[in-house]
């Protein structure tokens, strides 16, 4: 799963989208870069099969940059964000990389936010804060394989290392403010995580599925109560549009259902209707 903002060299948002935007078109380009670099690890320590996740924007951005990126890798493109990989359930994964993955919101990291910088203020799982990189590793942990590796910053590096699986985090860079950063130059990124990703598969038995325990549940904090009013209108006895989601105070919602990978199914349908 790759996301942009985690990259070595990416540091403000002017360079996080626009296709006509020679900052973004240089981001892809870094970003590119450390996929192949976590896929030539990977490949060296014997990992055979790879899935790409396009997990910024537009969700299809690493099909233009397939001249960076090597054959014999499948794409999953789309919509951008959310957890597109449920949709290949049962297909047997053995490990699940976070490349370029940012902080979760909060006073610190580079290009900080969850979900959303404008919109989400913070995210609850099962009653513990995540941020995206949490996301995933539930899910992962849902599907039956670990979060292995996650490169980004220094501070989602230590996100990941909280949740106790054993992931192997590369960071690439500092965050000194949110659009203010210390960074590796992009060839030694590359070649950290190309030694990172490499550890992650063989280390692979060490590491353990965060898998958390029902009943599941996703609060979600927004920036604004009008957000939180589109799901769950508060003085309504009953939610007919959306029953699985509950009101908890002006700003705030919880989703809940039978599994993670359900709760997040429903919460990047939010997403995609917000």
């Amino acid at each position: 799963m790759t996301d942009l903002e985690g990259c070595a060299g990416v540091a403000v948002d002017r360079q996080l989208s626009g296709i006509d935007n020679p900052y973004y078109r240089k981001a892809r380009e870094f970003l590119a870069d450390e996929i192949q670099a976590a896929v030539e690890g990977a490949r060296e320590a014997g990992a055979e099969d790879f899935v790409i996740c396009d997990g910024h924007g537009s969700g299809f951005d690493m099909m233009l940059n397939t001249d960076r990126i090597g054959p014999s890798v499948r794409f999953l493109p789309g919509l951008g964000g959310g957890c597109p990989y449920v949709n290949l359930a049962g297909e047997g994964f053995a490990a699940g990389f976070l490349v370029g993955q940012h902080p979760k919101h909060g006073p610190r990291g580079s290009l900080e936010h969850t979900g959303s910088d404008v919109i989400v203020q913070g995210l609850w799982l099962n009653g513990q804060e995540v941020g995206e990189a949490g996301v995933h590793g539930a899910a992962f942990g849902a599907m039956g394989f670990p979060l292995a590796l996650t490169t980004g910053d220094e501070e989602v590096v230590r996100e990941v290392e909280a949740l106790g699986c054993g992931t192997v985090g590369v960071a690439v860079k500092r965050g000194l403010a949110r659009e203010r950063i210390l960074t590796l130059h992009p060839a030694d990124a590359c070649r950290l995580i190309r030694s990172g990703a490499a550890r992650a598969v063989r280390e692979l038995g060490r590491m353990r599925p965060w898998v958390l325990p029902p009943p599941h549940r996703l609060r979600i904090r927004y920036a604004s109560a009008k957000f939180a009013e589109k799901y769950a209108p508060l003085g309504e006895a009953d939610n007919a549009l959306f029953p699985y989601i509950a009101r908890v105070d002006a700003d705030t919602v919880e989703v809940s259902g039978r599994s993670v990978i359900e709760v997040v199914r429903r919460y990047d349908l939010m997403n995609r209707v917000l």
